[in-house]
């Protein structure tokens, strides 16, 4: 004890020193705490909020007193969180308004809103942004102080910036950011502007075309692309004669965006929303599309890309191009040149009749399927044709097969070509046709067809039940329908198939298990009256 008295008669002084920055501490963290709930007060109060922000504006502490309002270690359903948000709100609304009256110095209204952006509440974020594309928008002075932080070595401020001056917009935007294209810290954000720009931004990425920097020369072709202007349709067409494999490359995905956006803009009744100019202009891209799609020394992207085009461009030529590629040595570029007739549609009945005559058998069978997918008068006639011929190339007869069930409306002549090919000797014929005839455009109105394919010779009847068999949702009550129809015909044909696919498709209905079964008792032949008594037992099995 003795010892212990002597050791705190020694250290009395540290000891007091200690306790006494433990007060002082603890007097600072009260004041502190006393201090942010006064303010976070002030701020949900109406009447006290503009003063109190700008106040925290003023000393640069706003974005630290609305952060220490969270609770880091809730939820966003918290009291305390879901308090904040109305907090970090009603603060970020009246820094719009404070911006708005310019009451604050330009470094002060700049840093809140920059740390505003930062907030993970969208209201925050988007309240920052509009107070940003305020501030640049008062005056040429504010938005080129705007502009120019988009060399800040923070890519969050940069982001800020970018989504600010994206909300102006304009001319002056362009001009300005334009002007720091180069700069190695802003160039990725200033991209990125002009990228939102649109046609705005045209003249002053366009003077980059025949930039000497390759690398950078790409991100402006890549650039034009994005930007989607038929205007510059032509500068694209001269970048593509570059010797540079790089450059031509970008050149010819940025020209198929910008023709492909062009011819593809529809309004709700399908007519072109590009003015007949801007037309003009995709149009004028064929022939450099053309000799892509047909250049062995463009890779198989740029070449496809063409061929896909082409198909929106729909003109002979182009159609032309796109059959001629049907068969090409390289897959991808044969399948773009498919899908592209098949875009261009009845233009291409013509020229694809010829091929499915006359071509090799990659072409021919291309040809059908495009033939098939199409679907007009003179399409099915010339498809017709060769399906209907068993010497006809099975591949050619399978394309066409599958053709037909690309279509969108449900074509009595389609259905009865695939109801018949269900009985092609080929298999994979056959296959195909049930697969396309499940296509839920044609799969309801198929019912019929497909229950009288029940009385056609070997192997339709099978193929018939296994593709009602296959039919769901809303094919399905036609399929009960029709196949109860069957079993009280008196059809022995009908009725077999049409008991044999109940079974397999687990059709319980009361109707249909009556019909099974007054079949298994009466049918007019042994056949029906198994088969009927096989397929209620399938049915009745499971639920014994």
């Amino acid at each position: 004890m003795n010892i212990i008295l002597a050791l705190l008669q020694k250290n009395k002084i540290t000891i007091v020193v200690w306790i006494a920055i433990i007060l002082v501490i603890s007097i600072v963290v009260q004041q502190n705490r006393a201090r942010q709930a006064r303010y976070e007060a002030q701020i949900l109060d109406p009447k006290s909020c503009d003063a109190t922000v700008q106040e925290l504006m003023t000393n640069g502490s706003l974005v630290d007193v609305l952060s220490n309002s969270e609770d880091p270690n809730g939820d966003a359903d918290s009291p305390e969180n879901k308090r904040s948000l109305q907090i970090r709100e009603a603060a970020a609304t009246a820094v719009g308004r404070i911006v708005t009256a310019g009451k604050l110095s330009q470094d002060a209204e700049l840093n809140t809103l920059f740390g505003l952006h930062k907030d993970s509440d969208g209201k925050v974020k988007d309240a920052a942004t509009a107070g940003l594309a305020t501030f640049g928008s008062q005056s040429d002075a504010k938005l080129a102080t705007l502009t120019d932080h988009l060399k800040d070595g923070d890519p969050d401020v940069r982001g800020a910036v970018t989504d600010g001056l994206g909300k102006i917009g304009g001319d002056k935007v362009a001009k300005l950011t334009a002007g720091l294209i180069k700069d190695s810290v802003a160039q990725d954000s200033v991209l990125s502007v002009l990228g939102g720009l649109g046609k705005t931004a045209v003249p002053y990425v366009e003077r980059h075309l025949d930039d000497p920097d390759v690398t950078f020369r790409q991100k402006m072709v890549n650039l034009i692309g994005k930007l989607g202007d038929p205007s510059t349709i032509p500068a694209l067409m001269d970048t593509t004669k570059t010797n540079l494999p790089a450059i031509r490359r970008v050149a010819i995905i940025a020209l198929t965006q910008i023709v492909q956006s062009t011819e593809s803009a529809k309004d709700k009744d399908g007519k072109p929303t590009a003015s007949a100019g801007d037309l003009a202009l995709a149009k004028s891209a064929e022939p450099t599309l053309i000799d892509v799609v047909n250049n062995p020394e463009d890779d198989s992207d740029v070449r496809s890309q063409a061929a896909l085009t082409l198909g929106y461009t729909a003109s002979p030529a182009a159609v032309k191009g796109l059959v001629a590629t049907l068969g090409d040595f390289d897959t991808r570029v044969a399948q773009a040149a498919l899908t592209g007739v098949e875009t261009a549609g009845p233009v291409a009945v013509a020229p694809l009749s010829k091929a499915l005559a006359t071509g090799d058998i990659r072409s021919r069978a291309a040809a059908a399927q495009a033939l098939g997918a199409i679907q007009t008068p003179q399409a099915l006639a010339s498809l017709q044709s060769v399906m209907s011929n068993p010497t006809t190339d099975p591949e050619v007869r399978r394309s066409g097969a599958c053709g037909l069930g690309l279509g969108n409306t449900a074509n009595p002549q389609v259905i009865k070509m695939l109801v018949t090919a269900l009985g092609d000797k080929n298999g994979l014929v056959a296959d195909a046709a049930s697969t396309s005839l499940l296509n839920p455009s044609l799969a309801s109105a198929a019912v019929p067809e497909l229950v009288a394919g029940f009385s056609k010779p070997s192997p339709t009847p099978f193929l018939a039940s296994q593709t009602l068999e296959h039919m769901t949702g809303e094919a399905r009550p036609a399929v009960v329908a029709a196949l109860q129809g069957a079993l009280d015909s008196n059809n022995p044909d009908a009725q077999t198939w049409a008991a044999v696919t109940i079974g397999q498709s687990d059709i319980k209905d009361a109707p249909v298990v009556a019909a099974l079964n007054k079949l298994a008792q009466d049918g007019s032949t042994p056949t029906v009256k198994w088969v009927a008594g096989q397929a209620a037992q399938q049915l009745q099995g499971p639920s014994s």
